[in-house]
């Protein structure tokens, strides 16, 4: 995939991270880990694709997202009301959130978004 979008100059990676890439978030220190190596992957990649006018982003570093993956985790009603009190929308995130996002970020036009 990389080869065709340095060959034609233009194109857009778009990674998924975690918030626990962050923050220390208790029992979670394998995503932790991993997903800090997705955010540190994403600035070099950033930096050595930029001259082939490839765009690396980190789309999402999301909190808990309502998918079949963590359904189990947040069926405990204790531990959801612990997720929704450290979420400032006191709400799980929807997938469908996230897509928009992964699809705003690989518009051909888009040129620069800073959020500080």
């Amino acid at each position: 995939m990389a080869e065709t979008m340095i060959t034609i100059q233009v194109g857009s990676v778009v990674f998924i991270s975690s918030v626990a890439s962050i923050v220390a978030v208790k029992h979670l220190s394998t995503c932790s880990v991993t997903k800090g190596a997705v955010n540190q992957l994403t600035k070099n990649l950033a930096c050595g694709w930029a001259e082939d006018n490839i765009r690396s982003n980190i789309a999402v570093a999301s909190w808990y997202i309502k998918t079949p993956m963590v359904d189990q985790t947040l069926s405990n009603k204790t531990f959801l009301g612990k997720v929704i009190n450290r979420t400032p929308l006191c709400r799980v995130g929807d997938p469908k959130e996230v897509s928009s996002l992964v699809a705003f970020l690989c518009l051909h036009r888009l040129f620069v978004l800073i959020v500080a």
